[in-house]
């Protein structure tokens, strides 16, 4: 438990949460804040626990700020208010007029905490005469600020939109008559004072009582729109759309063997790993036993389980267990990367065509043939979203047996799924879920068990029929051949299909790979924390690799410092990385509104956007409603199960043989390629009709019409 007037940069912010972080940061600037003391992520669960120390000595500091006015009790979450996202609404906020609603107030709040680490904050509560934001500049237009925005009375006026605001913006207010330039100006110095402090732009929010301002957060500003990264020139791309910053450990270690490879130059720009193909040798060997997928996946399984299962005593056979799976990661790498099979699968394909042709299915058509003859292909993805579904549906039923508990308790609820044969099924077949094999910081689906719980809650439950057409049409079309081609076309078809699924399920053998990594990376920091090196386990990722090394071998005791290098991955995770340089960036043609793209899952259907901006971010699958046509960039087959019950699917990059088409093909869900900048085009909530059968988009209704 730390008082808020107390400098603590060198706290865990795991464990206070951002928030506090920047509630300390205005503190030890001299910043007007409200008193109050912060409880940490492990107070808060003592408290839980009703451990009679942490109880009382909660008491006693609320008495000595309680008012007449009462306390407000925040959230302060390690993954809300960071340069990344700002998770607003996401959390809870209590406010307490009677001092026996202290202690349910801080669990209520701690128990929003979406499975992860959350301090929790009590401070005395302001009885604002005003209250109000501001932005030190325009994140639309980026023109320089301040703009500010104030209500009278309390701050929920104006954030809950119950209150028309008075704006002050371009050194003038812009709307009422109200004036208050002495306690203006004194916003505009700090905020300037604050901004060049901090280093970037910012959010904050205030309130003024008897004309002193008391500072109540502050936090980046987002969703700038020149945050995005440019490659150097049109001969670099993002490597295999890694719209995810690799921390410093990972790209020291390169444990694919991506940052180093013959085939291409690499050069990380904010962190993100941008390259350039190289001159092309001429290979003219083939590698045959790339085409043996079904021994190559269990081979590495294998290996790649038996390092998560293997345990270690110390740091030196961690270290050598971390050497072993890096080799075995860069084995796998290699076979994946071997790309002889996707040229058998071209040319499998151009005799497919071929056979067309001869069957005499005109050329407009033959796609949408191909398309029906490799639905279905019952990939690991599929069999994902299934089992997502049936999940879902078990959680309805507990949900209606346990109606009174779940209102009560609903940790009960969470506590009942996760023992069900279905969730536990589940996370052993998918538990090593990494939504990218460089994006090794990011959890597991077995470490973050919750995501899976408030995913399947979330889902609406239809009675979707998967119907299966390709044995039909591949014994229609097979009649029209003669005698001597018949087999040739069913056993050309029949290998296609299996080609495609290994474009769709060996990357499951990466997921595990990257998860193999994961685990001997973390073993390593929790001795690291233990010994007090580290400020948590995974921390471990914001090393430079000759500084772990030093730490395994005993040569330093130094506690380094990483929070600088944590503030900038954060900054960077914020920005959008570019593709390429030539992104196509259209406008829609006034008069019809349409997009024109490549179809890849048949279909027509009429519903709202719903952008997916980073599809490597899991979090961004939680809240897609009903009735949702999906838009992105690119999808990962790592967490395009989520998009399960979406009504169709537009993405920007890719083909016939992508992910995203695979998947919509065994969904049933239509789906189109188009070559363009979509993001830009369309907005969350338009109402739009999706044709895939004819490759079009188009917009009915604007968002807000």
């Amino acid at each position: 438990m730390i008082n808020l007037l107390e400098n603590t940069r060198k706290l865990n912010v795991e464990e206070i949460g951002n928030k506090a972080k920047n509630l300390f940061k205005l503190s030890s600037l001299n910043f007007n804040i409200p008193e109050g003391f912060v409880l940490t992520n492990n107070d808060c669960k003592e408290i839980i626990n009703c451990k009679k120390e942490v109880l009382e000595q909660v008491n006693v500091e609320a008495l000595k700020i309680w008012s007449e006015d009462g306390l407000i009790v925040r959230s302060s979450s390690s993954i809300e208010d960071s340069h990344y996202k700002t998770m607003a609404g996401k959390f809870s906020t209590k406010t307490i007029s009677t001092f026996t609603d202290l202690i349910p107030a801080i669990i209520s709040v701690y128990n929003s905490r979406l499975n992860h680490p959350m301090g929790v904050i009590v401070q005395r509560k302001i009885k604002a005469d005003f209250s109000g934001v501001a932005f030190s500049l325009d994140p639309l237009r980026k023109s320089q600020g301040p703009i500010i925005e104030i209500v009278k009375g309390d701050g929920h006026k104006l954030v809950g939109g119950l209150s028309k605001p008075f704006q002050y913006k371009e050194d003038k207010w812009t709307s009422g008559d109200f004036s208050i330039d002495n306690v203006v100006s004194e916003l505009k110095e700090y905020m300037n004072l604050l901004k060049n402090n901090l280093r970037y732009e910012i959010d904050v929010e205030f309130c003024i009582q008897n004309n002193t301002i008391f500072w109540l957060q502050v936090r980046p500003i987002l969703g700038i729109k020149s945050n995005f990264i440019i490659p150097p020139s049109k001969e670099w791309f993002l490597l295999d759309q890694c719209t995810e910053p690799v921390t410093p450990l990972i790209q020291d270690l390169d444990p694919g063997g991506l940052f180093n490879s013959n085939h291409w130059s690499t050069t990380f720009i904010n962190q993100y790993p941008y390259i350039k193909l190289k001159t092309s040798s001429n290979k003219t060997d083939s590698n045959e036993h790339s085409f043996n997928w079904d021994n190559i996946e269990k081979e590495y399984v294998i290996k790649f389980e038996n390092t998560i299962n293997t345990k270690c005593g110390n740091l030196e056979e961690l270290y050598t267990e971390l050497q072993k799976a890096i080799k075995n990661f860069k084995e796998f790498f290699n076979v994946y990367m071997d790309r002889d099979w996707m040229i058998k699968r071209r040319n499998i394909k151009k005799i497919i065509l071929n056979f067309f042709d001869d069957i005499g299915v005109p050329i407009e058509n033959q796609n949408k043939e191909l398309g029906i003859l490799t639905s279905n292909l019952n990939s690991h993805t599929f069999h994902k979203s299934r089992h997502l579904v049936q999940i879902a549906k078990n959680i309805q039923l507990l949900i209606k047996n346990n109606s009174t508990n779940e209102e009560e308790y609903p940790q009960f609820i969470d506590d009942l799924i996760m023992n069900s044969t279905s969730f536990k099924d589940f996370i052993n077949l998918y538990g090593d879920e990494i939504p990218h094999p460089m994006a090794i910081h990011i959890e597991t689906l077995r470490e973050n068990p919750q995501y899976l719980i408030k995913k399947a809650k979330r889902l609406p439950i239809k009675n979707k029929k998967i119907e299966s057409k390709w044995e039909d049409k591949l014994d229609k079309l097979q009649q029209k051949l003669p005698l001597e081609k018949k087999m040739k076309f069913r056993n050309a078809v029949l290998e296609y299909r299996n080609l495609l699924l290994r474009t769709e399920n060996d990357d499951y053998v990466l997921q595990k790979g990257a998860a193999s990594v994961r685990k001997v990376i973390l073993d390593i920091g929790v001795i690291l924390h233990r010994n007090g090196l580290l400020n948590n386990k995974h921390d471990v990722f914001f090393l430079r690799k000759i500084e772990l090394e030093k730490y395994i071998s005993g040569n330093s005791s130094e506690n380094i410092d990483i929070y600088d290098r944590k503030i900038e991955f954060d900054k960077n995770r914020a920005l959008m990385p570019s593709t390429a340089l030539d992104e196509t960036n259209l406008e829609l043609t006034k008069n019809q509104n349409l997009i024109l793209g490549e179809c890849v899952s048949w279909g027509s259907v009429i519903g709202k956007v719903f952008i997916i901006e980073n599809p490597l971010d899991r979090n961004s699958y939680l809240d897609i409603p009903e009735g949702s046509i999906i838009v992105a960039k690119q999808l990962t087959p790592h967490l395009t199960y989520n998009l399960t019950n979406s009504l169709g699917i537009i993405v920007e990059t890719g083909g016939f043989l992508s992910h995203g088409a695979i998947f919509a093909r065994e969904e049933n869900i239509p789906a189109i390629i188009v070559n363009t900048s979509t993001r830009k085009l369309l907005k969350n909530n338009e109402t739009i009709e999706l044709n895939a059968d004819k490759g079009y988009v188009k917009i009915l209704r604007m968002n807000g019409d």
